[in-house]
C-alpha cells in the first residue's frame, strides 16, 4: 500500500508538470518538489564553504555494503549571499547478491530557517525525491522517492544515483549537529526487509545568533568570491578618484 501511495504521488507530480519557481515548506506542510537549473534559477550558484561524504550501509554485517555515499555541501549564494545545503546520492555500492532500495530520507536542525527547496535537472543523476514534508515543529525535513532508488549487485545490474537537493536557507553559518537518516530496503530470499540508517554530526545551516543555537563548532559562511572581488573593486576606484584629486 504504501509504494502504491508513492506511485499516485508520482503520477500527480507529472500531470502537475515541470516547476521552475521554489517551494517555502513552512512547518507541518508537505508539498512537491520542483525541479530546477542554473539558469532557471541563479542564486544556486555559489562557492563552496564546506563539504562531508557519509555512507549509509544497510547491509549490518561486516562483510558486505549494501548502501549509499551521500555528499553534503554548505555554499554561499554567488547571486544574494544566501546559505546552501546540498545533499545529492552519489555513489551505490552493494557487494551482496541481492537488491538494495532507497525510498526517503530525513534531515534535522532547520527548526528557526526558512526553507526554499528544489532539486536540480542540471546535474548528473538518476532521479530525485518527489516530495518533501516538514515536521510540525519545523525542525526535520523528509524526502521521499516515489520510485526508491536502486542498488543491484556489483556493476552487472542498476547502480542509481540521485540528482542533488538544494536548499535555499536565510542562514549565516554552520555547524555538524545536524543528523540524516536514509530508510530503505533490501531484497532478501526471506522476502523484503526495511532497514534505517541513522548518522550524527552531519553539516546543517544555523543562524549564528539567533536564541537556542548551537554555542560551538559553529562557522561562518564566507562571503562568495564575487561579493569579495566587487567590494576590492569598489576600493581600488576610490583610491583612483582620491589620487585624482591629489
Amino acid at each position: 500500500m504504501r509504494y502504491m501511495q508513492r506511485a499516485i504521488a508520482v503520477s500527480a507530480l507529472l500531470v502537475l508538470g515541470h516547476q521552475a519557481s521554489a517551494i517555502t515548506v513552512a512547518p507541518g506542510e508537505t508539498a512537491f518538489l520542483p525541479g530546477t537549473t542554473l539558469l532557471e534559477t541563479p542564486a544556486l550558484a555559489g562557492s563552496l564553504a564546506a563539504s562531508q561524504s557519509t555512507l549509509f550501509d544497510f547491509n549490518e554485517t561486516p562483510l558486505f555494503i549494501q548502501g549509499w555515499s551521500v555528499d553534503s555541501e554548505i555554499l554561499r549564494s554567488d547571486a544574494d549571499g544566501a546559505t546552501i545545503m546540498r545533499h545529492r546520492f552519489v555513489q551505490a555500492t552493494n557487494t551482496f547478491p541481492s537488491f538494495a532500495f532507497v525510498d526517503s530520507y530525513r534531515i534535522s536542525g532547520y527548526a528557526s530557517l526558512r526553507t526554499d527547496v528544489y532539486f536540480r535537472l542540471d546535474g548528473p543523476g538518476d532521479r530525485a525525491p518527489t516530495s518533501v514534508r516538514r515536521s510540525d515543529d519545523g525542525d526535520m525535513l523528509e524526502f521521499t522517492f516515489g520510485f526508491p532508488l536502486v542498488a543491484g549487485f556489483l556493476l552487472d545490474q542498476m547502480q542509481e544515483t540521485s540528482f542533488a537537493i538544494d536548499i535555499l536557507t536565510d542562514a549565516d553559518s554552520f555547524t555538524t549537529t545536524g543528523e540524516m537518516a536514509v530508510d530503505g530496503r533490501l531484497q532478501e530470499d526471506a522476502g523484503t526487509v526495511e532497514r534505517s540508517v541513522l548518522q550524527s554530526n552531519m553539516l546543517v545551516p544555523i543562524i549564528a545568533d539567533r536564541p537556542g543555537e548551537p554555542g560551538s563548532d559553529v562557522a561562518v559562511v564566507p562571503l562568495p568570491a564575487p561579493a569579495g572581488l566587487l567590494s576590492m573593486a569598489l576600493l581600488g576606484l576610490a583610491t583612483l578618484r582620491r589620487t585624482r584629486r591629489m
